[in-house]
Formats: structure tokens, sequence, C-alpha cells
């Protein structure tokens, strides 16, 4: 999850005009503004592309793991266990707020690729949802169990 975390992160800082490219071991970083930085993202097929591929690669590995998290039976538990996943959870949830401001700022980057920033927004739609099934309670479950950084759990 240390992966997952850093990559969001990572995401979140984008600045305006900024990109990302790859660093190693799964992780993204964000691109320098030197020289040649257009040659070498065109040699190591490092483009805009392939940081949509990486952003979409991030953003299913988050919803996986949220929609993991809300299935534990420790949610919302006063337990050790419980603590963990309403932590992990709250931990989710900021990573992936944060990472639609660097969303954001990469469909400003891209703004003249259109099919590329309709691809960032549906991104950024997924990710609304994730966050919304975190806020909200599961089907045939009406009270929350424990409250975690604002955040309602539930059981």
């Amino acid at each position: 999850m240390d992966v997952l975390l850093i990559n969001l992160q990572i995401l979140s800082k984008v600045p305006k005009y900024g990109r990302l490219k790859r660093a190693v071991n799964g992780l993204i970083s964000l691109e320098d503004a030197a020289v040649f930085t257009n040659l070498k993202r065109w040699v190591l097929a490092d483009g805009r592309h392939q940081s949509m591929a990486d952003i979409r690669r991030i953003v299913d590995d988050a919803e996986e793991r949220v929609l993991a998290l809300l299935d534990s039976r420790f949610l919302g538990e006063a337990s050790e266990e419980g603590r963990c996943v309403d932590a992990k959870l709250t931990n989710l949830y900021n990573a992936l707020s944060g990472a639609v401001h660097g969303m954001e700022s990469l469909s400003t980057t891209y703004a003249a690729d259109l099919t590329l920033v309709a691809e960032l927004d549906i991104v950024m739609v997924k990710i609304e949802a994730v966050l919304q099934r975190i806020k909200r309670p599961p089907v045939g479950r009406s009270q929350p169990q424990a409250t975690v950084s604002g955040l309602y759990l539930w059981d």
C-alpha cells in the first residue's frame, strides 16, 4: 500500500503545466524541465499516454483496495484490526482527494489533447465515486460505527 500512497501523493503535487514520468519500482515522479526532456520522453516511450496508463493503474489499484477495506469484517470495530482498517481508509480518502488536484493540473498541461483531457475527466469522476463509497453506508447498513478524521465509516 506504500507504493500506492506515494504515487497518489506525487500525483497530488503535479503543478499546472507539470508532467509525470515513470520512476523505478512502479513509482511515478514529477518531470523536470531539462533541455532534452522531450527527446528523452520520446526515446523511452514515456509520454502522456504512458502517464495516463499509469494514472489509470494507480486509481484502479486504489479502488480495489478501498472496496476490499469496505468489505473487511473489521471495519468500524474498536479492535486494533478495526482501527487499522479505518486508518487505511482515511489515508486512501485523503490521498485520492489530493490526487484530483494533480489531475486538474495535467488537464491544463494537455489542454490541446481533448482525448487525454476526457480520459482525465473520467478518472476524476471515478475517484469521486470511490470517495463517495467511503463516505456513505453500503446497502443494508444504516448506522455509522466509527468516525475517523471526520469520515463516517460503516460496519
